[in-house]
């Protein structure tokens, strides 16, 4: 456990020196400072510490080192006009060296085979992109595009011990906290972190304006939702609290991983974002069934929470209206079972985003559109199911729904199956309700899973899968030694 709170501390140190480096100092110097980051990287052995830097850099509150940023975004390379070397790019690429000169080779996973099928599509998708809209920049930007998917290829390798995930997940459970810290803080009109630094740039509108730095407390005012920082970070937090929650190490205090779960929960119903909420709502419903012949973790599970989030409220009337307002949002899914399309026009995913993609999917159903300029053009990750589609075709959406089901079944099936003294058993559930919750974000609100995904959700996932490998092998492993 002490060593757990010195690598954070550890990594929240550096973390503040990245941040001084980059605000304080010369552009110039802050971006010799990142190289120099990549090298110690390359030298460490410590991978866990910096896979859980890397993804702070890229999930940073308060629109730190915001991308597109003309001062403080991470360094990158432009190779042209349209194409960008990002910073995660090139930590993705050292990881990926590394794990080839571990020589693990024939890493068993048991998922290891169905993922090898979805590898040989992604490639196939590839080059018949680079046939059809064949210029030498855009095959880079391709590469680039996939680079992320690299992580379900190196994280298994570089982190292989129950204690490098503790260590990770321990991180991103502090970092959890100061997220929603940082989403309170919007809600209550505080600038956000990186103006108080000289941040001038927060995104731009879909018509291409520039937004100032209310842009998050003004889109609390207008929609009564609240804006989110490092969403993967808090899922994957969730996730976690409830694995080690029912879990019979002694790595984290059950009160703690409790006031995690409070906290992330509350965090989404802020954001006032249905597919979120019912997929909390669903895992939630499904963990408390698995532990139902547990009392006393059901109770711990079920009243401590209550009375956390019921004192959260009770501080502030602004996050007591947006959590209310968040459950009216959620009460607008019963006009789409009654036929409702729109939600009460509160709702565009099914009538018009949608529809949009599968037009342009209709003209190639059976491969997709890859990743040519068509895909560009037509992709909406806000549909993960049509845009799979568009990206994949009939053919990789199928091979994605065949590793979904399978990656089910084996959990379920060594779940059933394993002796009920086996300490990891409990925790494979926790992985079977995951995974449901994502495909229910995925079908509802953003894409989570497909063959064009960003670094840090490809790094939650890849963290995620190889995890409960991890803990399938452990399983078997236990019960052959009873």
């Amino acid at each position: 456990m002490k060593l757990l709170k010195l690598n954070t501390i550890k990594l929240f140190g550096l973390y503040l020196l990245s941040i001084m480096v980059r605000y304080y100092l010369p552009q110039a110097a802050g971006d010799i400072f990142f190289l120099i980051l990549l090298l110690i990287f390359y030298n460490s052995k410590d991978n866990t510490f910096w896979l859980a830097f890397i993804l702070l850099l890229v999930q940073s509150p308060g629109y730190l080192f915001a991308a597109h940023s003309p001062n403080f975004a991470l360094p990158s390379i432009w190779v042209t006009s349209k194409v960008e070397i990002l910073y995660p790019s090139f930590f993705f690429l050292i990881a990926f060296i590394k794990a080839i000169m571990a020589k693990r080779y024939n890493l068993k996973q048991f998922y290891g085979r169905d993922i090898t099928y979805l590898a040989v599509y992604l490639i196939f998708m590839i080059i018949l992109s680079s046939i059809f809209d064949f210029k030498v920049t855009r095959m880079f930007g391709i590469i680039l595009l996939t680079m992320p998917l690299l992580s379900f290829y190196f994280i298994p390798r570089l982190i292989t011990t129950e204690i490098q995930y503790a260590n990770l997940f321990s991180i991103l459970f502090t970092f959890a906290i100061i997220l929603f810290i940082a989403q309170i803080s919007d809600l209550l009109g505080f600038r956000p972190l990186a103006a108080y630094l000289g941040e001038t740039f927060f995104g731009r509108s879909s018509s291409g304006k520039l937004l100032d730095e209310n842009v998050a407390y003004l889109f609390t005012e207008k929609y009564g939702r609240a804006s989110i920082y490092g969403v993967h970070i808090s899922f994957m937090s969730f996730m976690m609290a409830l694995y080690y929650f029912v879990s019979n190490n002694s790595y984290f205090n059950k009160y703690y991983l409790i006031a995690i779960i409070s906290i992330t929960t509350l965090s989404f119903t802020l954001t006032g974002t249905r597919g979120w909420m019912i997929a909390f709502l669903v895992m939630i419903i499904l963990f408390i069934f698995s532990i139902a012949n547990r009392p006393r973790i059901l109770f711990k599970f079920v009243f401590v929470p209550l009375i956390m989030i019921a004192l959260s409220l009770s501080t502030s009337a602004k996050v007591r209206n947006l959590a209310s307002s968040g459950l009216d949002r959620l009460e607008t899914v019963g006009l789409v079972l009654r036929g409702d399309i729109t939600a009460g026009g509160t709702l565009g995913r099914l009538d018009v985003r949608g529809p949009r993609v599968l037009e342009m999917f209709y003209k190639s159903p059976i491969i997709g559109w890859g990743f040519t300029e068509n895909y560009r053009n037509y992709s909406d990750k806000h549909v993960g199911q049509h845009n799979m589609l568009l990206n994949g075709g009939i053919v990789g959406y199928v091979l994605f729904m065949y590793f979904f089901t399978h990656y089910i079944y084996k959990l379920f099936s060594v779940y059933r199956y394993s002796s009920v003294q086996n300490i990891y058993r409990q925790g494979i559930f926790i992985f079977i309700i995951g995974f449901i919750g994502m495909f229910i974000i995925h079908s509802s609100t953003t894409m989570m899973f497909g063959y064009d995904m960003q670094f840090a959700k490809s790094l939650m996932l890849a963290v995620f899968i190889s995890f409960s490998d991890y803990n399938y092998r452990q399983v078997i492993k236990y019960d052959q030694n009873i």
